[in-house]
């Protein structure tokens, strides 16, 4: 069975503009914005995994215990990455995603 090219005509622009979308996008730049990073003295190799940042407006107790399902949780906000070097900040920032609020910025 033979592709019919005017399909593939029509597909053509959705996926150049999907393209040039994803290079062009602004990275947001609006909210609070952390940078994370390690020492060399933890680990001289470069790191990937996942950077979890903890939110907490209660000083009594250990954030990675306040974060629940409910209304008394605090905020964790999460990004992936790779090949992160030691000393090389991380920037947690309105990209990252988060619960129970999607992102910093809001």
């Amino acid at each position: 069975m033979r592709k019919s090219p005017r399909r593939a005509l029509l597909l053509a622009p959705a996926l150049l503009t999907m393209v040039a979308g994803a290079r062009t996008a602004a990275v947001p730049t609006t909210g609070p914005r952390f940078a994370v990073s390690f020492p060399a003295s933890r680990s001289a190799a470069p790191q990937d995994g996942r950077v979890l940042l903890l939110v907490s407006t209660d000083s009594t107790a250990e954030p990675r215990f306040q974060i629940q399902d409910g209304p008394a949780t605090q905020l964790v906000f999460g990004l992936d990455v790779a090949g992160v070097k030691p000393g090389q900040p991380v920037i947690v920032g309105p990209s990252a995603w988060g619960y129970p609020i999607r992102s910093l910025k809001d």
